[in-house]
């Protein structure tokens, strides 16, 4: 239960989450749109629907159930009454992920394992008031404490993102005002173009399923700005788990890939984990609005030597159309930098890496090499590490 993320997480990084979102953009675009509808649009889009359930529509099925007992040194098996509680939800395009959300309040009892048949909660229990009673109140306590704390975030979020967006707005027209003083005091005539960016206005995004591509049809080649709109959510998202390290210090590699996978699916539908590719089954495949697809590896860090495996390994699993990759490594070394810096002299020795080709800062870079299939053509893979030491006592 605590290997899960919170709504309080969730909100609590409203600041990287904005920040991610802003960066996606084109600056000439963000100086011209319409600042109250672009604000709308970040508000819709990082908020989260409620899971509402309405106890007053709800049916009661009984039925006798097998239950095995020890009677005096004998096992066997006794009937039992009970009854299934069908209680009607509200539509929610993001159920399954809602349900990864820890509440800020929790319970020492398990949670319920929920079952769902369409918008149809169902829930077992014996046939007695008190147990129907104890059903119901875990309906109310997990599924209640997760709307509360949805409700709060959301109320808050116009409030948290307003001063973010505009102090965005004001730095590029600081940029966009020096460029036009530049250019009055040249008086050098400016060049123009047919396809110069004009201002748009923002409509609210519903949250709808992504095109899928139709069958039969080939995979798209991304893009690099659709590559690092991928790459800048995946990194926003992980650098989340390092606010709790002693949590996510303790999981395992697949456990750590489900955290991050679950989180993906609500802006790349039908990303998925385990999925075949060219020579194996790789950790991460996530489908861009578009169709085309980037592959993620996750990894713990494990020494240079298990980073260059890594790294052919998510060699093996790239196509022709495939241009990036990414390699994610969930490191519990304290010493971060040198972690990066073993890794970066590896690659450079690497014998397929481009000469002078790796870019970036401590815990994120990306280099570039030639592509497994194809010497006429090179693959960008994007390094990103996340620091989930737990710093020593004092």
């Amino acid at each position: 239960m605590l290997n899960k993320p919170s709504f309080q997480t969730y909100y609590a990084s409203l600041d990287r989450l904005v920040a991610a979102e802003l960066e996606k953009e084109r600056p000439d675009y963000l100086a011209q749109v319409e600042f109250e509808e672009y604000l709308d649009h970040l508000i819709n889009r990082l908020a989260w629907e409620t899971l509402e359930f309405d106890e007053g529509a709800m049916t009661m099925e009984p039925f006798i159930d097998k239950r095995t007992i020890n009677d005096f040194g004998r096992v066997i098996d006794v009937d039992q009454p009970r009854v299934r509680l069908r209680i009607p939800v509200s539509q929610h395009s993001q159920r399954r992920d809602f349900l990864e959300f820890m509440p800020s309040s929790v319970r020492y009892s398990v949670e319920p394992d929920w079952r769902f048949e369409g918008s149809i909660l169902v829930m077992e229990a014996d046939a007695n008031e008190k147990a129907v009673e104890r059903a119901l109140d875990e309906v109310r306590f997990w599924i209640g404490g997760r709307n509360n704390d949805v409700k709060t975030g959301n109320t808050q979020l116009r409030q948290r993102i307003e001063p973010l967006w505009r102090r965005k707005r004001e730095e590029i027209e600081r940029h966009f005002g020096k460029l036009k003083t530049l250019t009055e005091t040249l008086k050098i005539p400016l060049h123009q173009s047919a396809s110069a960016p004009k201002p748009l206005r923002v409509q609210q995004k519903p949250r709808v399923s992504k095109p899928a591509l139709k069958p039969g049809t080939p995979e798209p080649e991304l893009d690099h700005r659709s590559v690092v709109e991928i790459v800048d959510f995946v990194e926003t998202y992980a650098r989340q788990l390092e606010v709790t390290p002693t949590v996510y210090s303790k999981l395992k590699e697949e456990e750590l890939r489900d955290l991050v996978l679950s989180m993906l699916n609500i802006n790349y539908p039908g990303s998925s984990a385990e999925t075949f590719s060219k020579k194996g089954k790789t950790d991460l495949y996530l489908r861009s609005g578009g169709g085309g697809s980037l592959i993620v590896e996750c990894k713990r860090w494990n020494g240079p030597k298990k980073y260059g495996e890594a790294l052919n390994q998510l060699f093996g699993y790239l196509t022709w159309r495939h241009g990036y990759g990414v390699l994610l490594t969930f490191s519990t070394n304290r010493d971060m930098t040198a972690c990066v810096t073993a890794t970066k002299e590896l690659i450079a020795k690497h014998p397929t890496v481009v000469p002078d080709s790796i870019r970036g800062c401590s815990s994120r870079f990306t280099s570039r090499h030639i592509h497994p299939q194809d010497r006429g053509k090179e693959v960008e893979v994007f390094h990103l590490f996340v620091d989930l030491s737990i710093s020593p006592r004092a």
